[in-house]
């Protein structure tokens, strides 16, 4: 129960450093405006970009979109990663 509590507090303290984050950074501050009001298809195009993996998990993690819309446009995305991790064991096995 005390960690349950502890998560809690940390995840909110968590949020407002991402506040903060959005304030000072254009560059986060215009792709977390673009997840939030554009829905599921910006999510999925972003997902789908040039924009680095980890940065945009991170970014949609913390914009305070639904989870079921996340989870949707992760597993729509899923075949991109899924290449990646292909291509990676072939050329390891070469």
């Amino acid at each position: 129960m005390k960690l349950q509590v502890g998560l809690v507090f940390r995840a909110d303290d968590w949020l407002v450093r991402f506040a903060r984050v959005e304030e000072k950074s254009l560059y986060y501050a215009c792709l977390a405006r673009l997840m939030r009001e554009c829905g599921l298809g910006m999510l999925i195009i972003i997902r789908f970009s040039a924009v680095p993996g980890h940065v945009v998990t991170a970014i949609q993690s913390t914009v305070g979109i639904s989870w079921w819309i996340y989870s949707l446009a992760v597993i729509a995305t899923l075949p991109k990663q899924l290449v990646f991790v292909y291509l990676g064991v072939e050329c390891k096995h070469r």
